[in-house]
């Protein structure tokens, strides 16, 4: 829906109150929200669901989260689903002697 039609906006506004109230009560008794982007990937708590090269994220980081995941008291209830970022894509040197201009001449 468009968050910004004034019909739909308080519903919107009305469901994020309620899983923010939620996920604070949650918390007194040891509930975590598990948000990894940017994070390095950790198999104990993270699933890795695809890879895909990045020049902005290093390599074996979490480029994106699919699904938080959560922690009830150090042990995980449901793990992060994550895009893992393979690094920056690799040229070979064919490819940047294609690209390249030879000013030498």
């Amino acid at each position: 829906s468009n968050h910004d039609d004034p019909a739909v906006k308080p519903t919107i506004e009305g469901v994020q109150n309620t899983v923010t109230l939620l996920l604070k009560e949650l918390s007194h008794f040891g509930v975590e929200v598990s948000d990894p982007e940017g994070l390095e990937f950790d198999p104990n708590i993270h699933q890795a669901i695809s890879m895909a090269p990045s020049a902005q994220v290093k390599a074996n980081h979490v480029l994106s989260v699919m699904q938080k995941g959560y922690i009830l008291n150090g042990r995980v209830v449901r793990p992060a689903m994550v895009i893992v970022s393979s690094g920056a894509p690799a040229s070979t040197a064919e490819e940047d002697k294609k690209n390249s201009i030879n000013i030498e001449a």
